[in-house]
């Protein structure tokens, strides 16, 4: 009844006008719901894209401090070792030992994210703190530097790999 009172007049006439109508009406149903889409997916788009920027930054801040802190152990190393073949012995007193376990601190505030492979990580950085703490010549620092690099890079590679996936 009311399709027919829209459609034709009083005298019983098609109203094309009105059919135009109806097809505006819907196309501006189908725009409207087009829009509320595309406003979800671009607020969506935005939260993954500051995930992933966030993700990206807390991976380059570990690389870095792993860097500085395998450099450490190797200018330390080299200097400790300058002319000598072999181990020297190291103490306690050493600067480098505070200095790698502030760094080693550091790396644990970074790891907040609760992975499995945040947990190897973890794992490793507390492996090294030990070895640190144990520390009896050059090449325990060897073993710490070999421990930490191995476990920044499968991180890295894991991390990388889960980001990639997001994108």
């Amino acid at each position: 009844m009311i399709l027919s009172n829209i459609l034709f007049d009083v005298n019983g006439n098609f109203q094309w006008a009105s059919v135009a109508a109806i097809i505006s009406f819907l196309t501006f149903c189908s725009t409207l719901v087009s829009l509320i889409f595309t406003h979800k997916q671009a607020k969506q788009n935005r939260k993954s894209t500051t995930l992933v920027k966030l993700r990206l930054e807390e991976l380059k801040e570990l690389k870095e401090l792993a860097v500085t802190s395998i450099s450490l152990i190797d200018s330390f190393i080299h200097d400790k070792n300058a002319g000598v073949r072999g181990n020297k012995p190291m103490s306690n007193s050493d600067p480098i030992i505070s200095e790698l376990n502030t760094n080693f601190i550091k790396l644990q505030s970074i790891l907040h994210r609760r992975t499995e492979h945040g947990s190897e990580l973890s794992i490793a950085i507390s492996t090294c703190q030990l070895k640190l703490m144990m520390l009896e010549d050059t090449m325990g620092l060897t073993d710490i530097g070999i421990i930490l690099d191995q476990a920044i890079e499968d991180y890295w590679v894991k991390e990388w790999n889960e980001i990639e996936k997001k994108i």
